[in-house]
């Protein structure tokens, strides 16, 4: 499941897994702002030590109290089109890329669209959810593809010229840059506005929009190109599991395929089209995407390191614990240093452009003590400029005054950066967990992977261990994280818990149904977290450390959460037109439809389980 791109919660891109791009993380050992729940999710107050032993396990259940974790479905990956992947061949090999990595020929993909669409026969179940879509669409508004389209008779024009990359004496950097330059070339006759009314783009907005996306990650100079070898980073991760994700535990699964009838609007004669379960997954998948609701919350910051390499792992210091950034500065000898920092307090604006932060200067540890320093932040147009100071009363009358200051003790911080790897708190995601699942009975998603890849899962379970409360200052040197403990910690509590969350298949699925298989129940698996709660001396949680009292834990953590304070229907008015409508008039009606008890027929498909056909039950739909 995957991502690129998180900036936020308003700016999600279509090709990634992530859910929002948010700037790099400035996140500490205490509760920040990114982490704060009262800000960032609407809690009144954080709760006790006492509140939380309360509950053991949270799991989500259906309505008669049965445990319902959340349903799985690939994350529809950008290298293979996104939704415009099909199910398998319409008439024959050459219509369509079905390998993601093997060469494309979109003319001839939509070209067979617009051959099955004319024969007198029901349209091919093989057809993509987006081709689906898309059919339904144009029925609704009466709108036509024809054979002669200008658009799609110079993408079919476009085709030929595969045949120049498998030639002997074409070089590989020969046949990459024919590939590029016909990508680009079909890229501009999608989006041509030349022929705006009648274009591909217009006509089939949701297939068309599955090969633009492939299309514009092929050429991006980081990524390899597909079906080409060499340096550049494999891309494969990258999809739609931000829309996966929560729509696995804000939609319910779909009990069965559905059938509808839709008039040519040509024609006007009357074609039958069946949404697979798989189909109808996919598109509730798309919807969740472009979703945008007031009850959505975003905790913690997306990890900004290791794109090409997740194993790696958060950056760390000397003692094993992740450290927020690193910068060169000058320090109070002169001398100028590299080295790394954590910040361990993020202090509120006071309003104007600068902020100020506290932070522990890892390569000026001194006796075993941290020595901590004061790094002023001035935001300008379109840039940020950085002071450090070891004075603590010179940090705070700059802030407060919000102007340049000429205090002497103030040095230039230069090539400043916040790596986002060290994000969400362990109190916020203990937190979330017994507010989201506990109380309220609704998963989230969590990112699992602490790297710039974005690994989105639905969650919907979870098992504590909860440990008595220890007095830090019995503890001593035994805590590890002694010196990064929040402010007025005064108890500390290990905790291990047992995360359960739905994976997602190696490829996309027709269907779902099989008999006497819960595939969703097979496709669910668990994470085990370590990490240390702290609790002020009235025993209220005040925030976390990763890794137990004797030992920092920096692989593995979860880098963000993101979910819905109550089930609601994704809200779509800022969504592309076609979809905005077409959820409405289309992919609500079929998933109310598909979980329908009653089913009114049966249609053999060539889809092969255990050697025998795959037999689909339907209901029909009227949209």
């Amino acid at each position: 499941m995957k991502s690129l791109s998180l900036i936020s919660l308003s700016l999600l891109t279509t090709i990634a897994c992530s859910r929002v791009a948010h700037e790099n993380s400035h996140n500490k050992e205490q509760i920040d702002a990114a982490n704060n729940l009262i800000t960032q999710y609407g809690l009144s107050e954080m709760p006790t030590y006492d509140e939380l032993v309360k509950y053991p396990v949270v799991e989500t259940k259906d309505a008669a109290g049965q445990p319902k974790l959340p349903w799985t479905d690939t994350y529809w990956a950008t290298s293979n089109k996104n939704l415009a992947a099909r199910w398998g061949f319409i008439n024959n090999a050459d219509e369509a890329n079905q390998d993601r990595y093997s060469d494309f020929k979109i003319g001839a993909f939509f070209q067979t669209q617009v051959d099955a669409i004319a024969a007198n026969s029901d349209l091919p179940l093989n057809f993509s959810p987006a081709e689906k879509f898309d059919i339904a669409y144009r029925s609704l508004n009466n709108l036509v593809l024809k054979k002669d389209n200008a658009s799609l008779t110079k993408l079919i024009a476009l085709d030929p010229r595969h045949e120049e990359f498998g030639k002997e004496n074409v070089t590989q950097e020969g046949r990459l840059v024919s590939k590029r330059k016909l990508a680009q070339e079909y890229l501009f006759e999608m989006s041509s506005k030349s022929q705006k009314e009648t274009s591909i783009s217009l006509l089939s907005p949701l297939a068309a929009e599955g090969y633009t996306n492939w299309i514009n990650s092929s050429l991006r100079e980081s990524n390899l190109f597909p079906g080409e070898s060499g340096e550049g980073m494999d891309w494969s991760w990258e999809g739609i599991c931000h829309g996966w994700a929560p729509a696995a535990v804000m939609s319910l699964e779909p009990k069965h395929a559905v059938q509808v009838s839709l008039p040519d609007p040509e024609t006007k004669a009357i074609k039958n089209l069946i949404f697979s379960e798989g189909d109808i997954r996919a598109l509730l998948d798309k919807s969740w995407a472009q979703a945008r609701n007031p009850e959505q919350f975003f905790i913690g910051r997306r990890c900004e390191k290791n794109l090409a390499k997740p194993s790696l792992g958060v950056p760390s210091n000397a003692e094993g614990r992740g450290v927020t950034g690193t910068m060169t500065y000058i320090d109070d000898k002169g001398a100028t240093i590299e080295g790394q920092f954590t910040v361990v307090q993020d202090y509120p604006r006071k309003g104007g452009n600068q902020g100020l932060y506290r932070v522990i200067l890892e390569n000026e540890w001194k006796g075993g003590l941290p020595r901590y320093a004061y790094l002023l932040e001035t935001s300008g147009r379109t840039s940020k400029t950085y002071k450090l100071t070891y004075n603590e009363a010179d940090a705070f009358k700059q802030l407060e005054r919000a102007s340049n200051n000429n205090t002497k003790s103030f040095t230039v911080a230069n090539s400043v950066e916040f790596l986002g790897c060290w994000d969400v708190n362990p109190a916020s995601f203990h937190s979330v967990l017994v507010e989201n699942i506990g109380k309220k009975n609704i998963g989230f998603v969590m990112d699992r992977t602490q790297s710039a890849q974005v690994w989105n899962q639905p969650i919907g379970k979870a098992e504590f261990t909860i440990g008595e409360l220890k007095a830090v200052k019995d503890l001593g040197d035994t805590d590890k994280a002694r010196f990064y403990r929040a402010p007025g910690t005064a108890f500390v509590a290990e905790v291990v818990a047992v995360v359960t969350w739905a994976a997602e298949p190696g490829s996309p699925r027709f269907s779902y149904t099989r008999d006497g298989q819960d595939f969703d129940a097979e496709q669910q698996a668990s994470s085990t977290y370590d990490y240390t709660l702290e609790f002020d001396a009235k025993k209220k949680l005040i925030g976390g450390e990763w890794g137990s009292l004797g030992t920092f834990k920096t692989t593995e953590n979860p880098d963000f959460l993101f979910g819905y304070s109550k089930i609601v229907e994704p809200n779509l008015d800022n969504a592309a037109p076609f979809l905005k409508s077409g959820y409405k008039s289309i992919i609500k009606k079929i998933h109310d439809c598909s979980l329908s008890d009653k089913t009114d027929g049966e249609v053999a498909t060539a889809q092969m389980v255990d050697g025998k056909a795959l037999t689909l039950p339907y209901s029909k739909c009227a949209l």
